[in-house]
């Protein structure tokens, strides 16, 4: 007995990707609501990493409906989720479009670039992505961006301490100042010497990736007593500056001290941490995670997405991929991109 292509559509919507390629199979024709029908086959197809078969069906209903720009989108992104990255970039659009989409083909040329770590022009590269403003093409360039540092000899830093780096840039910019802000400085002794203590420890917070300031943290820690916030921001520096081991040891006495009262930060600064000691971690495997879920879901999902690319598992990282990479939030894939081009 067939379904109605909203039923199949609501498969999709819950993940059930094979039970939804079956139930689309039938309704897949020539008509409108049949090209519809073969590009979301066409997509389950693809999400269950049989990406032959999906190509074949959306090129079929880029055929039946090659009138319109829609069909070339989906096409586009079929090809660019099998892995042909330059076929995605030659699809062109209908003439008749209401709006150019020259930029989607520029931003899946572009992924196509990421792929193949062409560095060339990579300030233009990393520009074409940001600019599509696209779903699809963001989830891409993330994925390839990240799985290419999760295999470099180095994966420090990884995309919290990359956009740390680059807000304090910006906010640079926007006080119009050429200089980073001065370390604050710490009385020896005083009544002073505590609340300046808070300060530097706030502006270690805001610049924690901006260089080495274990000389600030030991000032700090010796002008008792010491800050609520210091921790997190020893840890963030640590986490940029690439000492992995200092940050493990860190995170396992935080972990030790809080125990299952750990907060959702703690959870996904363990699994990064471990992540970039080269294990498939998650939040979900630390006290805390559902803290993290619930307050931290982009960082979770991020989190998601790279442990399923350290395990080689492209699959299980696409819908983190997705999840991750909000054109309305895009810090996580400027982050990646800007990485990328410094790989």
């Amino acid at each position: 007995m067939s379904v109605s292509l909203a039923s199949a559509v609501g498969l999709i919507e819950k993940g059930e990707f094979a039970r939804a390629a079956d139930a689309l199979a039938p309704l897949a024709n020539g008509s409108r609501k049949g090209v519809i029908a073969r590009f979301r086959r066409a997509e389950c197809l693809s999400r269950l990493g049989q990406h032959d078969e999906a190509v074949v069906e959306a090129r079929q209903a880029h055929d039946d409906g090659a009138a319109v720009p829609a069909p070339g989108l989906w096409l586009a992104h079929t090809l660019a989720e099998a892995g042909r990255f330059d076929d995605a970039a030659d699809i062109s659009y209908p003439a008749t479009s209401v709006e150019p989409l020259d930029y989607v083909q520029a931003g899946f040329a572009a992924v196509a670039r990421i792929a193949a770590g062409d560095r060339t022009d990579a300030e233009k590269t990393v520009e074409s992505v940001l600019e599509t403003r696209h779903a699809p093409i963001y989830s891409l360039a993330l994925r390839q961006a990240e799985l290419q540092r999760l295999q470099a000899d180095l994966r420090t830093p990884d995309l919290p301490s990359v956009w740390s780096k680059i807000e304090c840039g910006l906010e640079m910019e926007y006080d119009h100042l050429t200089t980073h802000p001065a370390i604050p400085e710490i009385p020896e002794t005083g009544l002073n010497r505590a609340d300046a203590a808070r300060r530097a420890s706030r502006w270690l917070r805001i610049h924690s990736a901006c260089g080495d300031h274990a000389e600030l943290v030991t000032r700090i820690r010796a002008a008792k007593p010491i800050p609520g916030d210091l921790d997190e921001a020893e840890l963030e520096m640590l986490l940029a500056l690439g000492h992995t081991d200092a940050a493990f040891e860190l995170t396992e006495r935080l972990a030790k001290e809080a125990g299952e009262k750990a907060s959702g930060e703690l959870a996904v600064d363990r699994a990064r941490v471990a992540q970039l000691r080269g294990t498939a971690a998650r939040p979900a495997d630390f006290p805390g995670a559902k803290d993290a879920k619930k307050r931290l879901p982009q960082m979770v999902a991020w989190l998601e997405m790279t442990a399923a690319l350290i395990r080689d598992d492209l699959i299980a990282a696409r819908p983190f991929a997705d999840e991750t990479a909000d054109p309305a939030r895009r810090e996580y894939v400027q982050a990646a991109l800007h990485q990328w081009a410094q790989i």
